[in-house]
């Protein structure tokens, strides 16, 4: 009576376990799918970032030109204040 049962189990049990395989090789395959997608779209930014960095470099250097210039002026504009209050 017990073999019996058994074969009646067995099917059940290997079409549960060929479907539990079956949803984690899916969800593998997604989970890489993901992850490749990810890398892709990093590597798509990156390159992006790279085309630009002339322009922010030069954009950088044009900042820093015009604060050292405006310090400068600053100094001048102390400087002749300092001058006229000694007057």
């Amino acid at each position: 009576m017990d073999i019996d049962l058994y074969w009646k189990i067995f099917p059940y049990a290997a079409v549960f376990l060929a479907i539990f395989v079956i949803i984690k090789l899916v969800s593998i395959a997604i989970g890489d799918a993901i992850a490749e997608n990810k890398a892709e779209e990093r590597e798509e930014k990156l390159k992006r970032y790279r085309r630009r960095l002339p322009e922010l470099k030069k954009r950088d250097e044009e900042t820093a030109r015009r604060r050292a210039e405006a310090a400068e002026l600053r100094q001048r504009l102390e400087d002749a204040i300092e001058a006229g209050r000694k007057m």
